[in-house]
Parts: structure tokens; sequence; C-alpha cells
């Protein structure tokens, strides 16, 4: 895992432009609690590399009241 930090961090350092190993994936992020420097970090670096990420809060999915964990998983495969 460390091998493939230094290759990312390498590739980007050198300005390549069309490195996305996430293109064409999601993330799913869920807060409980209100964390905008981590939501904010996560985002722009998944964007980075090509990818999309979502932040659900407990207020946009009803996290713990009337859906389950599995259902809010099988919308976001």
């Amino acid at each position: 895992m460390v091998e493939c930090v230094v290759e990312v961090k390498a590739v980007l350092k050198s300005g390549e432009r069309n490195y996305q190993p996430l293109w064409g994936l999601s993330m799913a992020m869920i807060f409980t609690i209100p964390s905008m420097y981590t939501r904010v970090s996560f985002e722009t670096g998944f964007y980075k590399l090509g990818g999309h990420a979502i932040n659900l809060g407990p207020d946009n999915i009803q996290l713990g009241n009337w859906k389950e964990n599995r259902d809010i998983a099988l919308c976001l495969q």
C-alpha cells in the first residue's frame, strides 16, 4: 500500500494531468458529525484522481431512522 501512495504522489508532483486511476469509481462518505476539512480533502483528492465523491450525512439518508445500512449500500452499487 505504501508503494502505491509513493507512486501516486510522484505522478501528481510530476504535473501529469491525465493520471486518473479512480476514473469511473464513486466513493460515498458518511459523516455522522460535520467534518469540513476531512470531507473537502477527500472530495478534492478523489476528484483529482478521476473519481466522484458523494457526501451523505445523517440528514440526507436518515441513517439510524427507517433506512437500513444494507439498503443504503445497495443504492450505492
